[in-house]
């Protein structure tokens, strides 16, 4: 293929196959200016807005139930996650004075299990 110069820097680029009308290249700074001319573009474009506006709407329409059944669904997926959730155990290489200053500077969350190093587990 033959190589393109670039709307943005100027520099010249090989297009890549899939991509017909390839204007820009693929540096970064070069893909923002592109997108941002695109948006700016579609912001002022009243065609555009109208269109997108009908094709929302008209998908609402033909799908009334979408988001009841889609807040009912995230609903229960949560309250799965809340009931099969676990405390986490913590494994301390401390002792227990040390994990008792710990508990009173709230540094240590004691809504877990705790196991300490010698095998003892406090319970909560």
């Amino acid at each position: 293929m033959n190589k393109k110069r670039c709307l943005n820097c100027g520099c010249k680029f090989h297009p890549q196959k899939h991509i017909v009308n390839q204007r820009y290249c693929s540096k970064k700074r070069c893909q923002l200016s592109r997108i941002k001319k695109w948006v700016e573009h579609h912001k002022h474009n009243k065609k555009y807005k109208a269109n997108r506006n009908e094709i929302q709407s008209r998908w609402r329409s033909n799908n009334p139930e979408y988001y009841k059944k889609y807040r009912k669904n995230i609903s229960k997926k949560t309250e799965v996650l809340k009931t099969t959730t676990e405390k986490p155990t913590l494994k301390f290489l401390i002792g227990k004075n040390v994990f008792a200053d710990l508990q009173k500077a709230k540094i240590v969350d004691c809504s877990c299990r705790l196991v300490l190093t010698r095998g003892k587990e406090i319970k909560d």
